[in-house]
């Protein structure tokens, strides 16, 4: 086929677009199979093994239905990463001492996960990072909205604070959470709960 497609600035014949795609996913399979906790093969590395510029790799990527960018890096869409059975078991008791803890969550770097797990599970959405070093399991925050939304009067950081029994580390970054989730607005001083309409 020689039709033309657009992606991006660039015009590309169709039968190299397509070939460029079939490489870049087996080159990126490759390396998410050697590399399953990382969140995807570096721009820089991918382009430089398709011989071509990154800005022509994003164009790609942009048109490509297959590959995604996150980043300064590129996955293939289906890829979710999969942990060891030793990374399955420290997650699941970091996890159970994360529940434990409810709104007041100790470091996550205290619980033995490690940065590469972290981002791990950030992508897969089993946690959330309200600040650096600050996380959540979905179900937390979950619980965090429903308690909020009881909420009949405005309130301030440290009636907030009181009322979940945490410290005003966990407080400032639940609030934050709050505002850009559209639960809560903030005031001056004071937040407000935004009613959801049904």
């Amino acid at each position: 086929d020689t039709s033309a497609i657009a992606a991006g600035k660039w015009l590309f014949s169709r039968w190299w677009a397509e070939s460029q795609e079939r490489r870049a996913i087996d080159i990126t399979r490759s390396y998410q199979e050697t590399n399953p906790l990382r969140p995807g093969i570096p721009k820089a590395s991918l382009a430089s093994r398709l011989r071509i510029d990154q800005a022509t790799l994003e164009s790609l990527v942009d048109w490509s239905d297959q590959l995604s960018e996150t980043g300064a890096a590129i996955m293939t869409a289906d890829f979710a990463g999969t942990l060891s059975d030793d990374q399955e078991l420290t997650w699941q008791t970091a996890r159970r001492k994360l529940k434990a803890d409810g709104f007041a969550p100790g470091k996550i770097s205290d619980l033995g996960v490690g940065r590469e797990l972290v981002h791990a599970l950030v992508r897969r959405g089993e946690l959330e990072e309200l600040a650096e070093g600050v996380f959540y399991l979905p179900d937390t925050l979950q619980a965090l909205i429903d308690r909020v939304r009881s909420f009949t009067e405005p309130f301030t950081v440290s009636e907030f604070r009181d009322a979940l029994g945490v410290t005003r580390r966990h407080a400032v970054p639940m609030l934050e959470w709050l505002d850009r989730e559209g639960i809560t607005k903030r005031r001056g001083d004071v937040r407000v709960v935004i009613q959801s309409t049904p």
